[in-house]
């Protein structure tokens, strides 16, 4: 005999239910959705040194905390400096997750349109000197692209960043004009 007592809820409680419910279907999408946006040719996690982004007021150096709003700006300069320095657009997505310690950082797919001998150390350098560590490495296959986007792209849909590229290409689909 099954002892669950159905009850009525009230309308703010139904309604955290019915966004709770969207919320975890669009989470459910948004890893295959990304994955199937494009080749990925590069996937990896961006991280923050907290030797570098230690808080200069203080005697101990005490590592300050990255909000999501600077590891989501850190991540369109990212982008773009990735761009600039292959010389060709490198359309990206990236999700900012908070550490256990409340710190943000980022996991990444990017299409930077075919490795090219050095192309991977001239996208991480700039990130490696100004913030931390940085981890890119090119997919086995699809199915691989496919999982790290469901695992990571898909955990914190608020804190998506698009690069510029996508964007434009999101822009013609919602207009109808997607060729």
């Amino acid at each position: 005999m099954d002892k669950r007592v159905d009850r009525w809820f009230s309308e703010s409680e139904q309604r955290e239910v019915d966004r709770r419910t969207v919320r975890d279907a669009a989470r459910e999408q948004m890893g295959p959705w990304i994955s199937s946006l494009r080749e990925w040719d590069l996937f990896g996690t961006l991280t923050y040194d907290p030797a570098k982004i230690a808080d200069a007021d203080t005697s101990n150096h005490r590592a300050a905390t990255v909000s999501v709003w600077k590891a989501q700006r850190d991540g369109r300069r990212f982008i773009s400096e990735a761009s600039k320095r292959l010389g060709r657009p490198v359309p990206a997505v990236l999700a900012c997750e908070p550490h256990k310690s409340g710190s943000y950082h980022m996991h990444g797919v990017f299409d930077v349109g075919g490795l090219s001998p050095g192309d991977v150390m001239r996208m991480w350098a700039p990130w490696f000197s100004r913030h931390g560590f940085i981890k890119l490495e090119a997919p086995r296959s699809q199915a691989d692209v496919s999982a790290y986007c469901g695992k990571y792209l898909a955990k914190e849909l608020g804190e998506l960043v698009f690069s510029r590229e996508l964007l434009q290409l999101g822009a013609k689909v919602v207009r109808g004009v997607m060729r």
